[in-house]
């Protein structure tokens, strides 16, 4: 959900998904690339104004706990994405690493330092319509339904761009893991292709 409470009878969960790595792999590197990529795509943190163009403002939690096990950490974004004076985009995300330890390994003849642990990231895209409560509360209310089924065309497409992107941003994070992939395209049929360089 995002940060502030959307009535649901003016919100649609479009997407949901949970990617989970137990790998070797660059923790820092992975928050960010994360957030450039959140952030070339316009996203803004929820308390942003219009004008703040990074993704700084996102994060709404952070914990940290280092035991003999590793380090746990537990991350919230809430990100928005305006639209239009009818349609906002949210996306909640929570990252969470168990076990993570900083190891070294040799790439390219280097030595490098990474962490090694298990890393958990789920992403929900919520789409948002008369933003405004225009014709769910205000001087336009007598309007809705009539209103509502003339944007019906245009709220089926908002859902399928932010769907789009959601499935577009899961694949980022794919290939940043380095795993499997998938882009999904208007009609609802997608391409499988494989990530690895």
């Amino acid at each position: 959900m995002p940060a502030v409470e959307v009535d649901k009878n003016r919100q649609l969960e479009v997407a949901s998904f949970s990617i989970k790595y137990n790998d070797v792999f660059s923790l820092d590197d992975l928050y960010e690339g994360l957030k450039e990529w959140l952030e070339e795509y316009e996203w803004k943190g929820y308390d942003s104004d219009l004008k703040d163009d990074d993704a700084d403002k996102a994060e709404t939690h952070y914990s940290e706990v280092v035991g003999s096990a590793g380090r746990e950490l537990s991350i919230r974004w809430r990100l928005k994405k305006e639209r239009s004076f009818f349609f906002r985009w949210y996306f909640d995300i929570t990252q969470e690493t168990l076990a993570m330890k900083k190891t070294e390994t040799v790439v390219g003849g280097k030595k490098i330092t990474l962490d090694k642990g298990s890393y958990e990231i789920k992403v929900k895209a919520i789409l948002e319509f008369d933003k405004e409560k225009g014709f769910s509360k205000g001087t336009y209310k007598p309007f809705r339904l009539f209103f509502l089924k003339f944007y019906k065309d245009r709220i089926e497409e908002e859902e399928r761009e932010l769907y789009r992107e959601a499935y577009i941003f899961q694949s980022f994070i794919k290939k940043w893991l380095d795993l499997k992939g998938v882009i999904p395209f208007e009609g609802g049929k997608t391409v499988a292709y494989n990530i690895r360089m």
